[in-house]
């Protein structure tokens, strides 16, 4: 089940990917439906092969794993796997025709509300395009952050436990009696010897 959960949020992302590179070449360069969604998954393609790709490759030697790991998550890896190799297929074959038949350019209408959110979203992105062009002046310092980074996560990696189940053998045994009511301490000894 959270396979599936998981995997529901996974699915339409190639497809979203795909949907809104071709609105972006309607809206932009005015061309007809089919050419759009050709040009677009000329752009599209390759990153949609490459992060299925990687995510499949993330996920199925998840299945192979030994012991009680193994067996707890090998339906959830291969529902993974398998459901985002069938979102690329999908998003790669599907999306494109239908896109191409379905979407047509469109006004520009917004209402106040959509037009404020806009602005707020264009405001952001400028705002990071920004901070992202002062950060690369400073590449130095970015490479010194990235290794301490590094240098952080090998000093958690040796601290945090490394096994899934804990060690079961805690080097004593015990064992249970139980003797007739009113029996003696004696009666007992004698049992457990």
């Amino acid at each position: 089940m959270f396979g599936i959960t998981l995997a529901t949020g996974l699915v339409v992302d190639d497809a979203i990917v795909v949907i809104e590179n071709i609105e972006r070449h309607l809206e932009e360069q005015k061309s007809e439906p089919h050419v759009a969604a050709s040009a677009a998954m000329k752009e599209v393609a390759g990153a949609v092969i490459a992060t299925s790709l990687v995510l499949v490759a993330v996920f199925l030697p998840v299945s192979l794993f030994p012991g009680t790991t193994g067996i707890m998550y090998r339906q959830f890896a291969l529902t993974i796997a398998f459901s985002v190799s069938i979102s690329a297929f999908n998003a790669l074959t599907l999306t494109p025709a239908l896109s191409a038949l379905l979407l047509r350019q469109q006004e520009k209408r917004q209402g106040r509300f959509f037009g404020a959110v806009n602005r707020v979203i264009d405001g952001g992105t400028r705002g990071f395009v920004a901070a992202l062009s002062r950060a690369a002046n400073f590449k130095f310092v970015a490479v010194l952050l990235f290794a301490g980074a590094l240098a952080v996560t090998f000093f958690l990696y040796g601290r945090v436990p490394k096994g899934f189940v804990p060690n079961e053998d805690v080097g004593y045994f015990i064992t249970l009696v139980q003797a007739p009511a009113g029996a003696s301490l004696d009666y007992t000894r004698n049992i457990t010897i």
